[in-house]
């Protein structure tokens, strides 16, 4: 069985990204998580979302998944030399990687502070360090114009089970309604006739 790996900024973007992906693979594949905290607490509105509630939902998503993963707090934003080497470490005890989803580089810092280092992680194919078949783009946040080329049909009430398990984010702070967050998750892709989509952007692919 293949391992896909998925690098997510905060915990929730995995899901709002490819959380249809991430449930329609979830038998198929062993999926492995690196959630990249880039402080203790999550600031929202003046709010705190506190580590302790992050991971209680990383838990219960990971046991929907079936999945492994980890959880790194890191200080700085760039893609020092210690960050890279402790992420290729951990990820390539794993033999058998197929894809490697990154996220998209645009929308916050976080997002773009993510991807800089996943790509750092992933880009010295040669080396021998990590090899994968496929290098892919997910959208945490609904981006126009970024080149999609790939969308993957996904059951919707497949992924609001794991858009449940991420209730904190709207119920602890007030900016964003239950409504709202379930409304961007679900017209984050494209309609596929009566399914839905999510939209990909494929970078790296070597499956002929």
């Amino acid at each position: 069985m293949e391992t896909w790996v998925v690098i997510s900024p905060h915990a929730d973007d995995e899901v709002l990204g490819m959380g249809g992906v991430l449930m329609k693979y979830r038998n198929k594949v062993k999926w492995l998580i690196m959630y990249l905290y880039f402080t203790g607490y999550k600031k929202l509105s003046g709010m705190e979302i506190k580590s302790y509630d992050l991971m209680k939902a990383i838990n219960r998503v990971a046991k929907i998944l079936n999945a492994q993963y980890y959880v790194f707090r890191l200080n700085d934003y760039l893609p020092t030399r210690e960050n890279i080497n402790m992420l290729q470490k951990i990820i390539g005890a794993y033999n058998n990687i197929g894809r490697v989803y990154l996220p998209y580089w645009c929308g916050n810092q976080e997002h773009e502070a993510t991807y800089r280092i996943g790509e750092r992680v992933f880009r010295l194919r040669s080396d021998g360090r990590i090899n994968y078949k496929e290098l892919i783009i997910y959208f945490p946040e609904k981006t126009i114009n970024a080149g999609i080329n790939m969308i993957e049909k996904i059951n919707w009430d497949d992924k609001l089970k794991l858009l449940e398990e991420y209730e904190f984010v709207f119920s602890e702070v007030g900016w964003l309604s239950k409504e709202q967050y379930y409304y961007a998750a679900k017209y984050h892709g494209n309609l596929i006739g009566e399914d839905y989509g999510e939209e990909f952007l494929r970078k790296f692919s070597i499956i002929r």
